[in-house]
């Protein structure tokens, strides 16, 4: 079971496609788990995360369905933190925004009772990502503030590159190319220094984003940021 959850980092294990291996392991423990076991909800979620990329959205709603059927009867909120974290990125798609707001302000709430700072961090990540979808700035500027708060609390090096990425984005969305390019930087430096082996990638795909929004006027950028407007995705890729 271990080794199941252990690609768990609070997000997908490969950027842009679909670590085979880790599914196979999933998959495996699955076989082998009680329908009704706890366990079985986290390594659902971790299952529908790691299939973020190149699989059918029907399939990874099946999965997001029975996680929380089986999280949501035990009433463990710790488990159904987590549960609703973990599948956050993988349903962020416009058909599901509704359910993706209902859901987010759902885990953050839990996540506040619980008083785990860790699972804060990401319920307030991804409560950011959601609410931005939405075109609510505002709320996703609270979040991201109690993000960095969080951040330099724990001081934990994954936790501060995460967060570094989340402010590259929304510099990003505000028009601010070089305080974006900074932030990114910086958080490109942190996760190398931790050995995070995706740091290149995101590092890449983020200077792509900055050449596309680098085309856009300033008015353009402020048209997007209008009350309730929806943010294109790609302005909206914070990675994680």
């Amino acid at each position: 079971m271990r080794a199941a959850l252990a690609s768990d980092r609070g997000f997908f294990s490969t950027f842009g496609a679909i670590n085979s291996d880790n599914i196979a392991v999933l998959e495996m423990a699955l076989a082998r788990l009680p329908a009704d076991h706890l366990d079985r909800a986290l390594v659902l979620a971790t299952l529908c995360q790691e299939l973020t990329y190149g699989s059918p959205l029907d399939r990874r709603v099946a999965l997001a369905d029975e996680a929380l059927a089986i999280a949501g009867s035990s009433g463990n909120d710790a488990v159904i933190v987590r549960v609703l974290n973990l599948l956050t990125l993988p349903l962020r798609v416009p058909s599901l925004l509704g359910q993706s707001l209902t859901r987010t302000a759902d885990a953050l709430a839990r996540a506040e009772r619980l008083g785990d700072p860790v699972q804060l961090f990401w319920a307030l990540g991804r409560r950011a990502s959601i609410v931005a979808c939405a075109g609510d700035i505002d709320e996703m500027d609270r979040c991201l503030e109690r993000v960095q708060s969080l951040a330099g609390q724990l001081d934990q090096p994954g936790l501060n590159w995460v967060a570094n990425y989340e402010f590259a984005a929304r510099a990003l969305l505000a028009g601010d190319l070089e305080q974006a390019e900074l932030l990114a930087a910086k958080a490109f430096d942190i996760g190398t220094s931790a050995g995070e082996p995706t740091s290149v990638y995101i590092s890449v795909r983020k200077s792509s984003e900055y050449q596309r929004v680098a085309g856009l006027s300033a008015t353009s950028l402020r048209s997007l940021l209008r009350p309730r407007a929806r943010i294109p995705g790609s302005l909206l890729s914070l990675g994680i």
